[in-house]
């Protein structure tokens, strides 16, 4: 398939689903978020087709990124990063009264998981198949889990004013509930991934002073 064919089809999937969230019902919730996986997913679909195209495939210049770990840890980055960009967009243009600070405050959640979710996965490259790597694949997990319940739940905070209902956006609301599920994952997630780059950059400032 054309690669431009799959990016608009990636971007008009990922606009659907925002205009679900914003003007659907709460019954459409679900459907939202398939199109904007299906999004996400032609959008990749795309890139790589570019990519071949080109004959500039990132992967095969890179050794370090040709696992299928790697890969993946990079696809999940992207995805969090899409959701990431929506949350915000929908906090400031569509929560009002104290669902702004509702939603801003798990957005900030979000964006914090996230950039640790990228710091460890740039910082960390262990042997695959390690003891290392399985640390660093479970800490990555607990930190993409919780920035990913992080955003869900500023969607479904900016979808209403819990003090007041001055406005709900039902479909955005209904979201809140699947976001709650994943709080303690982000509370554990923040603690987890600092302490972990923390000890990453400790090693390897203990392994430069010995090879010194």
């Amino acid at each position: 398939m054309n690669e431009r064919v799959l990016n608009i089809g990636g971007f008009g999937s990922i606009a659907v689903a925002v205009a679900l969230l914003i003007f659907g019902s709460a019954t459409l919730a679900i459907l939202a978020l398939a199109f904007l996986g299906l999004g996400v997913v032609l959008l990749l679909a795309g890139l790589v087709q570019m990519k071949k195209k080109d004959g500039t495939d990132a992967i095969a210049r890179s050794p370090s990124l040709a696992t299928r770990s790697d890969r993946v840890v990079w696809i999940a980055a992207a995805i969090l990063a899409g959701l990431a960009a929506i949350a915000s967009i929908v906090a400031a243009t569509v929560a009002v009264g104290e669902a702004t600070g509702h939603a801003a405050g798990h957005l900030v959640v979000g964006l914090a998981g996230l950039l640790l979710f990228a710091g460890l996965a740039l910082a960390c490259r262990p042997q695959p198949g390690s003891g290392k790597a399985s640390i660093r694949g479970m800490v990555l997990l607990i930190l993409g889990v919780g920035a990913f319940g992080s955003f869900i739940e500023s969607l479904g905070g900016a979808g209403y004013d819990a003090a007041n209902l001055e406005r709900r956006v039902e479909s955005l609301a209904s979201l809140h509930g699947i976001g709650v599920l994943f709080g303690p994952v982000a509370l554990l997630a923040i603690p987890l991934g600092a302490v972990t780059i923390l000890l990453v950059a400790c090693s390897a400032i203990v392994t430069r002073i010995r090879h010194a």
